[in-house]
């Protein structure tokens, strides 16, 4: 296919786990004729899913790429976990991605990790589509989804299907655009599907829901709106795809759609949809950034000409172990044998090879060119969120902000002669998730791995053994705790060097009070820091920054502190710098002292999803464990229990449930803030 930005279309699917994303990528690629065969969930085949442990345990764990064509576009499409426990690989997809389809389940709706991703894309203010799978299911309601997804994500969805029928009664759906019935093919898995006249038991529910499809994208169009006004009600197709067009680019509006992907029923729409509603490269607003010689503003803009700019988004090793950089090229191409300048980290890169990249396959390319999502191969020390650009532009695109992990185990390796080894294969784990983290206890000397959760942490371990061939043994799960204070404190630390000639030294005091959640640090000063104390200023900085990693109450790191420099008195100083931060240190650490510091444990909010004879059961459970209950609701023939726990009561909560409820209830919770230990 001739490269052409306009026909690219970079997109992912995001979902809650077990809502069916897989399942609608295996679908999407077979339609396609990417693949030759479809592959299940349930049979450990697909093609996203690669890793043994996603075919065994059934979940996508790492975000997958995969390139194929639609209508003549080019689809650069990242398949992403729907578990809380690796949120890390859907932000990152995030960043780089021009448009995301959304599934949600036809019974359950709208979850707690779709609805935290769903938020995470505002952001971003990223076009979205929605396709509501499952309608094949017990308890699938369609128009209950819709209502959810106004009342939980508070967005304009406009259905553009609805299901005929559902549950065991489900056998297609009604395009309001064209007003035609479409079934899909059992005999060919869904690879054809007719067009028929709508019957007229459900002609006037059809009418009635493209009347509202029209009247919210009217709303949108001002010309479209003086049609509607004029009391014209046959809308030609084509202009509403054009006003709706430019409605899901301005994230005004999202198309919803619907369908059973395992049932081969509904995702060529979905397929159609995002060639006529997304963006391309072309059509995204430009970036712009700072040109770090000239210190001028620039627009990053997807010209083949102009001088390269990449995001690193993904660093992974596939199943060869070749060590594969993703990105994303914004502008420039990008060929075999290129040196790139790494702005972030101020280092070069030569590159090995450019691969496209099709799930755990890739074939080599000789050059990448604006818009497209590819592999690069050879980089030495580039990381997650870097910027690769050319060094007659530098820049440096945004950062990504990754959550700080919450759960830790020790771990050790069954032979002593695996120590070695251990140690760079974490490394190697480190470099490709950057929510894991190694760190050696100085005390004890025991290794610690952390991570967002139990399942993560198990993730990494097995793929210690399955992948790098090294067995371990590991302690129990501990909470990744943090430190805060209750009130105000004030500290003075003094630094004082005598000398045969003079006494050096340097006073400072602050003052210190609880932070806003989420803040951090935060500084300020009422002392007087002349035009000489850029230095002193970067020192003090320097020590509050390195006092945060570890707090005076148990070494825990520091959470929302907000410290005030009162006043700072030097004399006859050589080493000013040295000098600032030892008496900083020793200031801040009085002041936190002084400023009641307490111990903070993550607290968790979520929802459990539980049939509805096993609720009381489930509660009571809940209950020994000191969850607070925040709503009970009914949806179909499920309870769900939205609930506040904290971090360390949720361990074994998994194998509880399945005990409580013959396996059959789930839970998804995310990490809602710090509270004090009581």
């Amino acid at each position: 296919m001739k490269y052409d930005p306009a026909l690219i279309r970079n997109i992912g699917i995001i979902a809650h786990i077990d809502a069916g994303k897989t399942t609608f990528t295996e679908r999407a690629l077979f339609y396609a004729g990417q693949t030759h065969k479809m592959g299940e969930v349930d049979e450990g085949s697909t093609a996203m899913d690669w890793m043994e442990q996603e075919r065994e345990r059934g979940i996508t764990i790492t975000s997958a790429a995969t390139t194929f064509d639609w209508r003549g576009h080019q689809f650069n499409l990242i398949d992403t976990p729907g578990h809380v426990d690796f949120t890390v690989e859907v932000e990152r997809s995030l960043r780089i991605l021009d448009g995301a389809i959304v599934i949600f389940c036809a019974v359950e709706g709208v979850e707690p990790q779709s609805e935290a991703v769903w938020h995470r894309a505002d952001r971003y203010k990223l076009p979205r589509i929605v396709f509501v799978n499952k309608m094949d299911r017990t308890g699938a309601d369609f128009f209950s989804v819709l209502k959810m997804m106004s009342d939980r994500l508070n967005v304009n969805a406009v259905p553009v299907q609805i299901p005929i029928g559902a549950e065991a009664e489900f056998v297609g759906v009604i395009d309001l655009l064209e007003m035609k019935v479409l079934r899909w093919n059992a005999q060919d898995k869904g690879q054809t599907y007719s067009k028929e006249p709508i019957p007229n038991p459900k002609l006037k529910l059809a009418q009635r829901y493209r009347g509202r499809m029209i009247e919210a994208i009217a709303l949108t169009d001002e010309s479209l709106l003086e049609t509607v006004a004029d009391g014209a009600d046959d809308v030609p197709a084509s202009t509403l795809r054009a006003a709706l067009r430019s409605a899901v680019m301005r994230s005004e509006l999202v198309p919803v759609f619907c369908g059973s992907a395992l049932r081969d029923a509904g995702v060529q729409p979905v397929l159609d949809a995002v060639v006529d509603y997304f963006p391309s490269p072309i059509e995204v607003r430009p970036i712009v950034r700072e040109n770090l010689l000239t210190h001028k503003t620039v627009e990053i803009r997807p010209n083949a000409n102009d001088p390269c700019a990449l995001l690193v988004f993904k660093v992974m090793h596939l199943q060869d172990r070749a060590k594969v950089w993703f990105c994303r090229v914004y502008s420039g191409v990008v060929r075999e044998g290129d040196i790139l300048y790494n702005s972030t980290r101020k280092v070069a890169e030569r590159v090995s090879h450019v691969l496209r990249i099709y799930g755990p396959k890739r074939d080599r390319i000789s050059v990448a060119r604006p818009g497209e999502i590819v592999g690069l191969v050879g980089l030495k020390n580039s990381y997650t969120g870097d910027t690769l650009c050319n060094s007659v532009r530098p820049i440096i695109f945004e950062s990504m902000d990754f959550p700080e992990p919450v759960v830790s185990i020790a771990i050790e390796p069954r032979a002593q002669s695996d120590l070695k080894k251990m140690y760079s294969c974490l490394g190697h784990l480190h470099c490709e998730d950057p929510t894991f983290h190694v760190k050696q206890n100085k005390e004890t000397g025991q290794t610690v791995i952390s991570g967002m959760g139990e399942l993560h942490l198990e993730v990494i371990v097995e793929r210690l053994r399955r992948e790098f061939r090294v067995e371990t043994r590991t302690g129990r799960p501990q909470v990744a705790y943090k430190e805060g204070i209750k009130q105000e404190g004030t500290g003075t630390g003094v630094f004082s060097r005598a000398s045969a000639s003079s006494t050096q030294s340097v006073t400072i005091t602050l003052l210190v009070k609880p932070a806003p959640r989420g803040h951090g640090l935060v500084i300020e000063s009422e002392a007087d820091l002349d035009e000489r104390s850029a230095g002193r200023y970067g020192a003090i900085k320097r020590a509050l920054n390195d006092t945060m990693s570890a707090g005076v109450l148990m070494g825990y790191p520091l959470i929302d502190v907000w410290v005030t420099i009162l006043s700072v008195e030097e004399e006859n100083l050589d080493r000013p710098e040295q000098a600032y931060y030892n008496a900083t240190t020793s200031a801040f650490r009085k002041a936190l002292q002084n400023a009641h510091p307490v111990l903070l444990e993550p607290i968790m909010k979520g929802e459990i999803m539980t049939p509805r004879e096993y609720a009381s059961r489930v509660i009571e459970g809940l209950g020994m464990r000191g969850a607070k209950i925040d709503d009970i609701v009914s949806r179909g023939p499920l309870q769900i229990i939205s609930v506040s726990i904290s971090l360390s009561k949720t361990f074994g909560l998994a194998t509880q449930l399945r005990s409580e409820t013959q396996g059959r209830a789930s839970y998804m919770v995310n990490l809602s803030h710090y509270a004090e230990v009581q």
